[in-house]
């Protein structure tokens, strides 16, 4: 087949020719959309190749020159030639890529300019490479077992990450599906999500997603230099940032599935970082995604309160102020779980108070209160005015105000009757009104936690003691 014609080929078409020779010089025609270490491979593939011919060549000729029928037997043997140099090119270009695709896998430290690269190769020419050599997605074999391809791309052995590769893992693992994990995988592509969840805890890369911690990230942390901790700051600050956009990413291409948060325990992996920084961006994210994964996972007694309090980054109590403050807004009856229990009876607030002081968590959880109890103030304050603002505007028309005053009817008796349900304040506070208007804000948040901790099993009679003493007055209510 002319070059020129196989160069005009659709790319769709050059992916699924499966002579080795129309395969070769179909490759050699699009290597510009290559990666630019695998377009430098194919020019010295090219190069080895032409010498190659070029040598068997001349000697076939010089030992076939005087047989009859020369023209024939050349011919043929030029075919044979073609062939035989298209599958040694495509076997070595092949055993390059893995090789690229596996370059930092098994080093000691992660080197960008040793395989993928996010500044000088494209999402594009990424798959262009894997469609032409699907077969790159099933990776090899180390110590008797698969490895994909998709499982180097985050981290190297050690657990370093790998910044710079690891914005493909969504195209590898879309890849993956379409076109087959191959003989490594024992699952569906499905269920492996092309790669993705991996066949083993270690190789799982949404529970990867949600870490920060690695071997040379915890030596770092150790030193007491203020300009190395700021280089690693910044430098978790950047983890954290492309690890959520590679997690929404995921998320758009249905590759990340809510049910994954508590299914395998990732906001527990989160708050349990060995590191002095605590991803907040992803913690954040995965919370407003699924608020009830802040409960225990899978009926365990343990929390994410629980692990922030944990890690062994005990200079740090940002973990914990975050996970305690988002729980609180969100579980305020439960008052953030900081009274929860875990399997040997300790509470949150008991761990939190022997890492870092008793005196420093209390002050922390006032200021916790007061700030939460003004956020709230805020909303209602602004539903208020939102409403106000609704009335007058219905006022207009008198058609539009009838059925208006009917809606606001409705709403008023759906807000009274929850307000009924969730306030737990009897008849006989504030003057006998039976309303929450009459009484504290904080002193109701604290009723309501008084009454869950003095009611569930799980809550340790500390939590009730920590509100009494708090706000005596709430055993006279």
């Amino acid at each position: 087949m002319p070059s020129s014609i196989l160069s005009s080929m659709p790319m769709s078409m050059s992916y699924s020719i499966t002579s080795p020779v129309l395969k070769m010089h179909s490759v050699i025609n699009h290597k510009e959309k290559f990666p630019r270490k695998i377009r430098i491979a194919i020019n010295e593939e090219i190069i080895i190749r032409k010498e190659s011919i070029a040598n068997r060549a001349s000697i076939s000729k010089a030992k076939h020159k005087a047989r009859k029928g020369i023209h024939n037997k050349m011919k043929r043997m030029k075919d044979n030639i073609n062939t035989d140099t298209a599958i040694i090119f495509l076997t070595n270009l092949y055993t390059k890529i893995i090789d690229f695709l596996f370059a930092n896998s098994y080093s000691n430290n992660v080197n960008p300019n040793r395989g993928l690269n996010y500044d000088y190769d494209t999402v594009k020419e990424v798959e262009t490479m894997i469609r032409f050599f699907p077969d790159s997605l099933k990776g090899k074999i180390r110590n008797g077992a698969g490895q994909y391809s998709i499982t180097c791309q985050a981290t190297n052995h050690r657990g370093e990450f790998n910044l710079k590769s690891i914005p493909f893992l969504p195209i590898m693992a879309e890849l993956g599906i379409e076109l087959g994990m191959g003989e490594y995988a024992i699952r569906k592509e499905k269920e492996l999500r092309g790669g993705l969840i991996g066949t083993t805890v270690s190789t799982n890369m949404i529970r990867l997603l949600v870490t920060t911690n690695d071997n040379c990230l915890t030596n770092k942390l150790k030193t007491k230099d203020e300009n190395e901790n700021e280089k690693t700051h910044l430098y978790c600050n950047r983890i954290d940032i492309i690890c959520l956009d590679i997690i929404k990413q995921l998320q758009k291409k249905n590759l990340f599935h809510k049910e994954d948060i508590r299914k395998y325990k990732l906001l527990d992996i989160l708050c349990s970082q060995d590191t002095y920084y605590f991803p907040e961006r992803r913690f954040r994210y995965l919370v407003d995604w699924d608020p009830d994964s802040l409960v225990s996972s899978f009926g365990r007694p343990y929390c994410p309160l629980h692990y922030s309090c944990k890690s062994s980054s005990s200079n740090s109590i940002r973990g914990f102020q975050i996970v305690f403050e988002t729980g609180i807004q969100l579980f305020p009856r439960q008052f953030g779980f900081l009274f929860h229990e875990d399997g040997i009876g300790r509470t949150s607030y008991q761990l939190a108070c022997d890492k870092y002081g008793k005196k420093k968590i209390d002050l922390f959880i006032d200021d916790i209160i007061i700030s939460t109890m003004n956020n709230n103030n805020n909303s209602n304050n602004n539903n208020n005015n939102s409403n106000s603002n609704s009335n007058s505007n219905s006022n207009n028309n008198n058609n539009s105000n009838s059925n208006s005053n009917s809606n606001s009817n409705n709403t008023n008796n759906d807000r009274n009757a929850t307000t009924a349900n969730n306030h737990v304040v009897g008849s006989g506070a504030g003057g006998g009104t039976g309303t929450e208007g009459s009484i504290d804000n904080t002193i109701t948040m604290m009723m309501k936690a008084l009454i869950f901790a003095a009611t569930e099993d799980n809550i340790s009679l500390e939590g009730v003691y920590f509100f009494v003493r708090r706000e005596p007055t709430i055993c006279s209510l």
